[in-house]
């Protein structure tokens, strides 16, 4: 029997207004949909761009991916693949990643813009 992760997709590059249930309406059409989150910042509950989708099955998620890549929600073209695991993650919201970058340095190293400490 296959773990629900199986069939867990990332969906990148949504606009910052859609909602979860939006998401949710846009990809029930593929099968039963056992989870819909969109990943929000920890400091200041914005979304970030992205989030993850589980189906109930294995075909509704490869459905999923082939139909919605490349779509347009909320005016954005989005990124749909398979979610994978992230190794030595102990981070269970943070524990999946997808394909999609969102053109960021990911540090806050010398000559990112960061705020006031």
């Amino acid at each position: 029997m296959a773990a629900k992760e199986d069939n867990r997709i990332f969906v990148g590059g949504l606009s910052w207004d859609v909602t979860e249930r939006q998401l949710e309406h846009a990809f029930a059409r593929y099968g039963k949909i056992l989870e819909c989150q969109i990943m929000m910042e920890r400091d200041t509950g914005r979304p970030r761009g992205f989030g993850f989708i589980t189906f109930s099955d294995r075909r509704g998620m490869e459905d999923a991916i082939k139909e919605m890549h490349g779509r347009e929600i909320g005016d954005r073209i989005i990124s749909v693949n398979k979610a994978q695991p992230k190794m030595g993650g102990d981070d269970v919201d943070q524990g999946y990643r997808g394909s999609y970058s969102s053109g960021g340095r990911g540090s806050y190293g010398a000559g990112d813009r960061v705020g006031p400490a």
